[in-house]
């Protein structure tokens, strides 16, 4: 018998953290947390150097693939709108590959910026018509990339 996963994210200003697993691991972890974090931060001198975002994607499905899981999402300042967020991800080394609207989402998730998916498309969309992007047919369905 499986069982069920438990997630559990918090955000408070800039930083955020998610936990995931059984139910009884996540509740035991969070009163681990304090002492957790202040590892974390001085193993990067946190109060000494600013604000830093630490990220790990942890992929769960079948289908993703040790080189793709491996690929380090990149980080965004913060966009004026979908289509400066879709046009700064694909603007990185990450974006150079053709990406399916699924794992620009993802991406953009990962640096704590939330459209729906009718915004994505529709701006992906609306950036190949305007020559902005190129639209490949790949694996995974279409692909987009800077023309």
């Amino acid at each position: 018998m499986t069982e069920e996963r438990f997630s559990l994210r918090v955000q408070i200003g800039e930083y955020e953290i998610e936990l995931s697993g059984n139910r009884e691991e996540v509740l035991s972890t969070l009163n681990e947390l304090p002492s957790i974090v202040e590892k974390i931060s001085r193993s990067f001198n946190l109060s000494e150097r600013g604000v830093h975002r630490v990220t790990e994607i942890e992929r769960q499905d079948d289908e993703a693939s040790a080189d793709e899981a491996s690929e380090a999402v990149p980080t965004i300042p913060r966009p004026a709108g979908p289509s400066d967020a879709i046009t700064k991800l694909l603007s990185t080394e990450w974006g150079r590959k053709p990406r399916v609207w699924q794992e620009i989402n993802d991406a953009l998730t990962i640096n704590a910026i939330y459209y729906s998916k009718g915004s994505i498309t529709g701006t992906l969309t609306n950036l190949t018509k305007k020559g902005k992007l190129r639209r490949i047919k790949t694996e995974k369905g279409f692909g987009y990339i800077l023309s």
